[in-house]
């Protein structure tokens, strides 16, 4: 589970996320300031947070789950780049290909 949210939109922004195991255990939470942004983006980077925390711990079959679809379409799409900052290539090339499968099926479910 994971949230994003500013204060004004552009604003003080931050997010949020916690990590559970497959039988619904807590295994990680995380918040963090990102600073001046909007929200949109707060609910990017905490897809980013999240799946950065499954690759650096070997936890590569993840579900996120999100209330955003506008955050889950962009991270998944081919133009993300401009949101996904250089450290974090890796964590997206790892675990985008599984994230595909799950959420192109999850966000067409959101409509």
């Amino acid at each position: 589970m994971h949230d994003g949210a500013s204060r004004g939109n552009p604003g003080v922004t931050g997010y949020g996320f916690v990590c559970r195991g497959d039988q619904g255990e807590f295994m990680y939470a995380e918040s963090k300031g990102i600073g001046i942004a909007t929200n949109f983006i707060a609910e990017v980077m905490t897809i980013i947070g999240a799946a950065e925390w499954a690759l650096q711990n070997n936890k590569l079959n993840i579900c996120i789950n999100s209330n955003s679809k506008a955050a889950v379409s962009e991270y998944i799409s081919d133009d993300n780049a401009e949101y996904i900052p250089d450290e974090n290539a890796e964590v997206e090339e790892a675990l985008l290909g599984p994230i595909n499968n799950n959420a192109t099926t999850s966000a067409a479910t959101m409509e």
